[in-house]
């Protein structure tokens, strides 16, 4: 299963949400209602990580919707899936406590940790540094799929950039105090906080910009402006990583104002000498490069860098990093010495983590938007070959039905008559078994005439009838039938007249499957044709083609008839008028067969005014 275009939209709005507030409450309180909107929670907590203690701290932990109070879980205990989660930075998942799933992360659990059996940990993790986690459990079993895990996941980063922005801010906040205590001028003091409050506004907007929304070019656009308000950057780059390529390709290049191409830099070259070289040392060491004097610091990265900086003095390099995995690369120059101070770099550090988790939603986006679509089309596929599924097995149930009835009347005939003859045969004059044996062949040819169109239709609809196409003389075969049918005309005082071009006539087909069409349309005129009546039957020449016409006086054909005549077991409302049968599947084989020749078939007709069957085949011009 996959999330709904709407589930998808919903996770960057709960994104927007949680990375724009910096309160504490409102942050937990969000988390907790989101992760609520998309799976079971009969347990939910956020833990925060204190390294000077070594433990981590559940501030917000309710079971069955009430606050509990859960102790704190040290480092060092094994019997904590909560401290396993912290102490290796990985998610922790199982959906069967009794089946001790949970033993491929610890060998026992404590008490507070067995009350569900379905468990999720996931840590809340910023540029590389772990800030706590959130768990979610179920007393039910198998509550919890890789799709959950998944939005539970991005659920977890939009708290880590939440819970990191509170740091900041406290950080910030902090700053404040300490300027205020240092600083004698009030007026200086008040100015430095309106800088400071103004920048936190400005990194909550951005964040709020940046992390909800999942057009590339509406990020890039968004980091370049805010970085610009916030320090000197004559040079704005974001590169993307790649991992099949290994490479880092720069999407996004501004250089003093202007858009600019910079070539990807290939991570796993050795020793480059270029400024390339900053762009591997930061992404192997995962932490961010500053050089504010970068002409006597780069060879303390790059001892290989040949200088060349034309007027830039101060770099920084800082890998964007979401869930511990490279997305990318930032970079910010400028022509100015020593451009960046502390307080700049802590704002670029955010700017970065908010870029990080922008690009990972667009790549996770970009999954679940290519698996929705083949999910999509494989559910069309399915329902296709469910429809399909449907038509044969609606087709079989037709063919059973009429299978049983005609062949039931005929062979009860058989029954009946060969008892007779069986029982009877001293009593009965030869006259009487003469007709008693005429009936027994009847009924047989009959059934012998539906089980033969059966495998006919079987073996065409199998590939199981060759056509092999090829010159012939259309006109001795259709005269070889005529010759057939006279005497069937005849017994019904049916006129039988012949409309042929003169010469040899050529067609293009084969000859057996030729004979058969022809016999079957010769055959339904006979059938359905009153009584001193008149067929006409017509073979003319043209350009390309051969034109045969079978025209009769019958009842002709209503609407309805018409649009199933050539189908199977097609009953029209017209009925043989000498009580010969029909299968219904005569007009179905001619179809498929004047097709495999390259022709085509069709009827015209008007009710009450008989009907013209007018079959097309390639005209051979061989001599």
């Amino acid at each position: 299963m996959t999330l709904s275009p709407d589930q998808i939209s919903k996770l960057g709005e709960i994104g927007q949400e949680i990375t724009s507030s910096l309160d504490l409450e409102t942050v937990l309180t969000k988390v907790h209602s989101s992760v609520q909107e998309f799976m079971p929670a009969d347990i939910f907590g956020i833990a925060v990580y204190r390294p000077e203690e070594g433990d981590i701290e559940f501030q917000y932990y309710l079971e069955n919707g009430e606050f509990e109070y859960l102790s704190s879980a040290h480092l060092s205990m094994n019997d904590s899936l909560s401290a396993y989660c912290i102490q290796h930075q990985k998610e922790v998942w199982f959906n069967d406590l009794d089946a001790e799933e949970y033993d491929k992360y610890v060998f026992a659990l404590r008490a507070e940790e067995t009350k569900a059996q379905s468990q999720v940990y996931v840590p809340l993790i910023v540029k590389n540094r772990p800030l706590g986690l959130i768990t979610v459990q179920s007393y039910n079993k198998n509550a919890y799929s890789m799709l959950l895990v998944g939005v539970l996941r991005t659920i977890a980063s939009y708290a880590a950039v939440a819970m990191d922005n509170l740091n900041a801010y406290s950080g910030l906040a902090t700053a404040m105090a300490e300027m205020e205590v240092l600083n004698s001028s009030l007026q200086d003091m008040n100015q430095r906080m309106k800088k400071i409050n103004s920048d936190i506004s400005t990194l909550s907007a951005m964040g709020q910009k940046i992390t909800s929304t999942l057009d590339f070019e509406t990020i890039m656009t968004s980091v370049t402006r805010s970085v610009g308000e916030l320090m000197d950057a004559d040079i704005i780059g974001i590169g993307v990583y790649r991992e099949k390529e290994k490479e880092v390709d720069y999407q996004y290049f501004i250089e003093f104002g202007k858009l600019s191409y910079r070539p990807p830099t290939n991570v796993t070259a050795p020793n480059h000498q270029s400024e390339d070289a900053f762009v591997v040392a930061t992404l192997k060491r995962r932490k961010e490069i500053v050089m504010n004097d970068v002409r006597n610091e780069c060879k303390q990265y790059a001892p290989n860098i040949i200088p060349s900086f034309g007027e830039i003095h101060s770099i920084i390099y800082f890998p964007l990093l979401a869930k511990n995995k490279i997305v990318g690369v930032l970079t910010v120059q400028s022509k100015r010495a020593h451009a960046y101070t502390d307080y700049q770099i802590d704002m670029l550090r955010t700017i970065a983590s908010y870029t990080s988790t922008a690009i990972d939603n667009i790549h996770a986006y970009s999954y679940l938007a290519t698996a929705f679509a083949e999910t999509e089309s494989a559910r069309t596929e399915i329902a296709q070959l469910n429809s399909h599924l449907v038509e044969l097995n609606n087709e079989k149930n037709e063919f059973l039905g009429i299978v049983a009835h005609d062949l039931k009347n005929p062979l009860s005939n058989i029954k009946m008559l060969s008892k007779i003859l069986n029982e009877e045969s001293k009593t009965l004059s030869p006259e009487e078994i003469q007709e008693f044996s005429s009936d027994i062949l009847t009924a047989s040819a009959r059934m012998f005439d539906l089980i033969t169109n059966l495998l006919d239709v079987n073996a065409i609809e199998r590939g199981g009838i060759r056509i092999i196409n090829r010159p012939f003389d259309i006109k001795t075969i259709c005269s070889t039938v005529v010759a057939n049918y006279m005497a069937r005309a005849e017994a019904k005082n049916i006129r039988l007249v012949i409309e042929f071009a003169d010469g040899d006539i050529q067609a293009i087909g084969d000859p057996s499957a030729a004979t058969q069409v022809f016999e079957n349309l010769l055959s339904n005129a006979v059938k359905y044709s009153p009584f001193d009546k008149s067929i006409f039957v017509r073979l003319q020449v043209h350009d390309i083609t051969i034109r045969i016409e079978i025209q009769d006086q019958g009842p002709g054909l209503s609407g309805d008839d018409m649009k199933k005549l050539f189908g199977k077991f097609a009953r029209l409302s017209a009925q043989p008028t000498g009580g010969e049968h029909s299968t219904g599947l005569g007009l179905s084989i001619v179809k498929k067969m004047v097709e495999a020749m390259h022709g085509n078939v069709w009827c015209e007709s008007t009710v009450g005014e008989g009907a013209n069957f007018i079959w097309t085949m390639p005209r051979s011009t061989e001599l």
